[in-house]
């Protein structure tokens, strides 16, 4: 097999590239809408359960609702590990094309303000900004998403001991 001219290789990196970030972008926006779909609908379960409905059919809604909410959960982990994977994946063509590496996590973005920092560049003091920061946003919706989950299967549980306690 022939070898690959450079002019060649470097414009398959770019459109791989170009592919990937799209890919990336998508991603994203689903790893953020997901939550707040599933937290609207387990909302409005929970509201009509508890509003409208009694005994097992309370039950059987709060805990399809639950496995709902945990399904959900899960392919939004998936999602945030497929977005990793091609977030070291761009950064590695970002290297190989010797363009800047671009700050995706939390930690390679406060290091990279640090060092604009101390080049002069300006930054915002906002204190509630400074005080969250260094929080990994995502892993903290992905962790509250599987929190309200269990929380949906705690009160299914109840209405199963209500039942039980009746029968």
């Amino acid at each position: 097999m022939e070898p690959v001219p450079e002019q060649d290789r470097r414009q398959s990196l770019r459109m791989q590239y170009e592919r990937i970030a799209e890919d990336m972008r998508n991603i994203d926006r689903i790893s953020w809408e997901l939550p707040s779909v599933a937290v609207a609908i387990m909302t409005g379960l929970v509201a009509v359960s508890y509003y409208y409905l009694t005994g097992l059919i309370r039950f059987s809604v709060l805990f399809l609702g639950g496995c709902f909410l945990l399904t959900l959960t899960i392919a939004n982990a998936k999602h945030r590990f497929m977005m990793d994977v091609k977030t070291r994946f761009l950064q590695q063509i970002e290297r190989e094309l010797q363009i800047q590496v671009f700050p995706t996590t939390t930690k390679e973005s406060i290091i990279y303000l640090e060092e604009q920092k101390r080049e002069g560049s300006e930054e915002r003091e906002i204190w509630l900004i400074n005080l969250f920061k260094n929080q990994p946003a995502g892993i903290w919706l992905l962790q509250m998403l599987f929190v309200v989950s269990i929380f949906v299967f705690l009160l299914a549980g109840f209405e199963l001991g209500a039942i039980l306690r009746i029968a």
